[in-house]
């Protein structure tokens, strides 16, 4: 799936400052007691759906287009 830069400058500056860190007591049970890069991912997209920031790229379409 392609992201967007603005997501994908988020997620990087996210899993510079989370991953590997120790998890918040009450956020355990959901990604357990350490942050992997799939829990950051998880993260980052919750965090851009709050700012609103887009995540996907729009599909191109592909075919012939006429004049």
């Amino acid at each position: 799936m392609p992201y967007t830069t603005a997501f994908n400058k988020l997620f990087k500056e996210m899993k510079k400052e989370y991953l590997g860190e120790d998890v918040p007591k009450k956020y355990v049970k959901k990604y357990g007691t350490m942050y992997n890069k799939k829990d950051v991912l998880q993260f980052a997209i919750a965090t851009a759906k709050k700012k609103r920031i887009p995540i996907d790229k729009p599909k191109e379409k592909k075919g012939v287009f006429f004049k």
